[in-house]
């Protein structure tokens, strides 16, 4: 049966975009229900959610000021990178501020939604079907696991990077890291002290850069740069510099040297990790060719006796509960959305989230996503001619990637250059505020002030 009511909009996910979704539509008036299919918000960043994927030792990469959402800063008390129980902290009394659970359905899981001719009709787990006028898709993009294909089988343990919380398996083992990504680092340097011996397996070399520059985190000072257009060849220049400075060249650490640029693909925030392989507590292998029973063969032709191996290889953008098609998307590979969230065709689906900083935090970027799609969608509501955003949406999206990771992998190249995205979406919206006064429930100037501070 399909409850047809009011129809309001629905948000899927509670987490950071989720949140973000929430707090602009309330802004606008927009009647809208938000379901999770946990039981508390948090998402990635809520360790007691089913498919959370952070550990005890994690903190944010990206700073504090980088990583807040605009209209509510981070405590001044809290570290410049805060951990994951401050963070959770932190949304949970955004959510608690702008109270936001009230239009949240916990332990309500979504099964499957599809196109209705006047929006989308969704199925839940307990069977129940609702109408919605449209739909924000911001289920995050770091919960299902991507595994390497590797011929053979270990005796010991193997294990994805998701399933890790702290090093107790680990204690005197020979541990296998299998990864040169930043969660790759986090159980590497956790492992050390425990392990009987630690290898970090990379199938090709990376950019190793220093969490701290100039005596504030590195985000900090690249936005610096990106604000004052400081040219992509002299933050290589500096970025490079900084590295060798703290870290060393990468031939006197015993690793091998990347052959694309600094920030062609994506870069990896450790100093602890290089200090580590310097000191000889960690050991560097190429790529994996087998695995053997209570060995690991390698590419390069040795072998180890190894006890665990962690995949710390990434997660694969899914959404589970839509075909690929109604997300624009062939193939099942990245959905082709306007600015990786509107469809180019349809006005009542959008996805918030699907993006990842270049430096920094995603979390102001995804307030201004939210802010932009509340702003089309109270447009719709009041008749305004929107017809010109209608046709920048069928265009293909410009390229707000800075120069960062042009040469990651496909399932990667979802970074924006904050300081570049985040004009560019509070271009638009002002132009809806021109076009159409649209004036959100609270102080317009609060409002304001928060959209110019996320750039």
């Amino acid at each position: 049966m399909v409850h047809e009511s009011s129809k309001p909009f629905c948000v899927i996910g509670a987490g950071p975009a989720g949140l973000a979704v929430c707090r602009a539509l309330s802004q606008f008036g927009i009647p809208f229900e938000c379901v999770e299919r946990e039981s508390d918000i948090g998402g990635n960043f809520n360790v007691a959610n089913s498919r959370s994927s952070v550990y005890r030792s994690t903190h944010l990469l990206s700073s504090k000021t980088m990583s807040e959402f605009p209209d509510f800063p981070m405590p001044a008390s809290y570290p410049p990178c805060p951990s994951h129980t401050l963070v959770l902290d932190y949304f949970r009394e955004y959510a608690r501020r702008f109270r936001l659970n009230e239009h949240i359905s916990f332990n309500t899981s979504v099964e499957r939604m599809e196109p209705h001719s006047d929006g989308w009709v969704i199925e839940f787990q307990n069977g129940i079907r609702k109408h919605y006028q449209g739909v924000a898709i911001a289920n995050g993009h770091h919960w299902s696991p991507s595994f390497p294909a590797v011929n053979g089988e270990l005796n010991g343990k193997v294990m994805h990077a998701r399933e890790y919380h702290g090093p107790e398996d680990f204690q005197n083992k020979r541990l296998l890291v299998v990864g040169g990504g930043n969660t790759a680092c986090d159980i590497v340097a956790d492992a050390v002290p425990v392990a009987s011996r630690v290898f970090l397996s990379m199938r090709r070399p990376v950019h190793f850069l220093p969490k701290y520059s100039f005596g504030n985190p590195g985000d900090v000072t690249l936005r610096l740069m990106n604000r004052l257009k400081v040219p992509m060849f002299v933050q290589r220049f500096l970025s490079s510099l900084g590295a060798r400075v703290v870290n060393g060249h990468p031939k006197t650490i015993g690793l091998r040297t990347p052959a694309e640029r600094i920030f062609d693909a994506n870069v990896t925030v450790s100093s602890i990790v290089p200090f580590h392989i310097r000191q000889g507590d960690v050991v560097v292998k190429p790529g994996i060719s087998a695995l053997d029973g209570d060995q690991v063969s390698f590419t390069d032709g040795t072998r180890e006796n190894i006890d665990v191996v962690v995949y710390a290889t990434g997660y694969q953008l899914t959404f589970p509960f839509i075909d690929a098609a109604h997300l624009n998307s062939s193939g099942g590979g990245v959905p082709d959305l306007y600015l990786r969230q509107f469809h180019p065709d349809r006005d009542d689906v959008a996805v918030v989230g699907m993006i990842h900083a270049a430096y920094g935090g995603s979390w102001p970027l995804m307030y201004l996503q939210a802010q932009l799609l509340a702003r089309f969608w109270a447009a719709r509501q009041q008749s305004c001619n929107i017809d010109w955003f209608r046709r920048l949406k069928t265009e293909p999206s410009p390229d707000l990637s800075g120069g960062y990771a042009k040469l990651a992998a496909k399932r990667q190249q979802l970074s924006v250059e904050p300081v570049r995205f985040s004009k560019h979406l509070q271009s638009l919206i002002r132009r809806f505020d021109q076009r159409c006064e649209i004036q959100p429930l609270e102080a317009s100037n609060d409002s304001r002030t928060s959209i110019q501070r996320a750039a």
